[in-house]
């Protein structure tokens, strides 16, 4: 019996090394199936923000080494900010690069505030992936099951005109003419404190106005759009940074968080990266419209960092403590506070 016992113990570790051994079992595992992402933009292939997505994509699939592969849908293919908002929400969507809507909460469009920024120097500073508008944003997103990723800058707004203003310099005082803006307050409130009288017009009906002569100018674009919309009826262009446009790099949550965190690190560094360089594009962009708007026979008015700075600290002076019912007391609170500690 012990024989026995001894025979079938040796037979029994021969099959187990040799199961241990099979071929199946000496190879190395098949790669997971790689994951695509559905990207959806606002942005048509021509602008600056669909090669900044294009960069995103490449980083991606170069980082995670194939692991994760984004398609692009550019130009509202797959709905309306709002739409995309909520389908990233919801997960349906992937990610998104869009102005996100802020009529659910205003304080998404924190950003849109007159003078979040008098210039470049100092928009790089508020808008810094540690400072209170990005933090706070995320904040805000993350409870609706949103990744935030950062802003993306497509340049400063000023005031195009059929004729010229009156006491550019003179802050506060009536500058003699009546320009469009959009319904958006945070733009009426701003150009209103600088002095322009305004009225709301839908943006189709602005450049048939300003030919019409139904208001001397508009306000609401940055040099580009100045240039590619209305360098054929304006006559002066003013660089006044009265507000900066902008977008923002968004994710579904449960996408983000369905990934390895070296992949969630590799995903968030492009997303960043894209809208740290984002300020350095849009800059070169307004510097460079302003030159066409100049050969195209507009006079383009700048102002020196002081004058911007200036009208910067009158306007919030003057509009930002209005603000406290829209956007709350403590939100607004937090913002003043973090301007005053920098």
């Amino acid at each position: 019996m012990n024989r026995f016992l001894n025979t079938a113990a040796a037979i029994l570790v021969a099959l187990g090394l040799s199961a241990g051994c099979s071929k199946d079992d000496t190879e190395t595992p098949d790669k997971a199936t790689p994951v695509t992402l559905r990207m959806a933009t606002q942005f048509p292939e021509n602008h600056p923000a669909h090669a900044a997505t294009l960069r995103i994509k490449d980083a991606v699939e170069k980082g995670t080494e194939g692991r994760i592969n984004i398609t692009i849908f550019p130009e509202s293919q797959l709905g309306s900010p709002e739409q995309v908002y909520d389908g990233v929400s919801s997960g349906s969507i992937d990610a998104a690069h869009i102005r996100i809507p802020d009529q659910a909460d205003p304080r998404l469009g924190t950003g849109d505030l007159p003078y979040i920024a008098a210039d470049y120097r100092e928009l790089k500073h508020v808008f810094a992936p540690e400072a209170f508008i990005p933090v706070q944003v995320a904040k805000l997103l993350k409870k609706k099951d949103v990744k935030f990723f950062g802003y993306y800058i497509e340049g400063f707004v000023g005031v195009g005109t059929t004729g010229e203003a009156q006491n550019l310099t003179n802050l506060g005082t009536d500058k003699g003419i009546v320009v469009s803006v959009s319904g958006l307050e945070a733009i009426k409130t701003g150009i209103q404190a600088l002095g322009f009288r305004t009225t709301a017009l839908p943006y189709t009906d602005v450049h048939a106005a300003l030919q019409a002569g139904v208001v001397d100018g508009w306000a609401g674009g940055p040099p580009s759009l100045n240039y590619s919309g209305f360098s054929d009826v304006i006559t002066t262009y003013y660089q006044l940074n009265c507000n900066v446009q902008s977008s923002q790099y968004i994710m579904s949550m449960k996408a983000f968080k369905s990934f390895s965190a070296p992949d969630q690190e590799v995903i968030a560094r492009a997303f960043a990266a894209e809208g740290q360089n984002s300020f350095d594009i849009a800059e070169q962009e307004d510097i460079g419209y302003r030159r066409k708007l100049t050969e195209a026979g507009v006079t383009v008015n700048e102002f020196s960092r002081h004058e911007l700075r200036a009208m910067a600290d009158y306007v919030r002076d003057k509009t930002w403590p209005e603000l406290d019912k829209t956007l709350t007391r403590k939100w607004m609170e937090g913002l003043k506070e973090w301007y005053s500690a920098q």
